[in-house]
């Protein structure tokens, strides 16, 4: 049985894509900034964010800034690309290819993101499944199609 509240929040097919591509752009711009204040502006006020399988949600714009504001505390987000958004329904996926600094080491970060949207763009929901790797990995050749990046030679 469908939620009716959760109907009435969907976008409309021919704006759900551009909502999608626009929040993952931000979200991009925001993280590699490390303005964990802005990523959780980009959240409904009582979105939730699933950092990955293993984590217990995170609720509410002022708990996933705390979450961001501590995971950027030990990372710097050096580069993230995303492929572009399935989407259908109201729900959203995409595949990104990160670069991260941690603990001064640099790694590699794909994984997958699976995300809900209200109509004006604003996440309600959020799940990641990131695979987070031990060394710097090159992107592959061809992955992924990106928005809105312009760093990659």
């Amino acid at each position: 049985m469908t939620d009716r509240a959760a109907v009435d929040t969907m976008p409309t097919r021919d704006n759900a894509r551009r909502l999608a591509e626009r929040w993952l752009d931000e979200y991009r711009v925001l993280l590699c900034a490390g303005d964990s204040a802005g990523i959780s502006k980009l959240f409904a006020p009582e979105g939730v964010c699933v950092p990955s399988p293993l984590d217990a949600p995170i609720v509410g714009r002022d708990a996933i800034e705390a979450f961001y504001s501590a995971v950027l505390a030990d990372v710097e987000v050096l580069d993230l690309a995303w492929d572009a958004p399935l989407v259908d329904a109201g729900f959203a996926s995409a595949e990104w290819w990160g670069t991260l600094r941690e603990n001064g080491k640099d790694v590699s970060e794909p994984g997958s993101l699976h995300f809900r949207l209200d109509e004006s763009g604003l996440c309600l929901s959020w799940r990641a499944y990131p695979l987070v790797g031990e060394r710097l990995q090159p992107v592959p050749d061809g992955w992924p199609r990106e928005i809105g990046r312009t760093d990659r030679a």
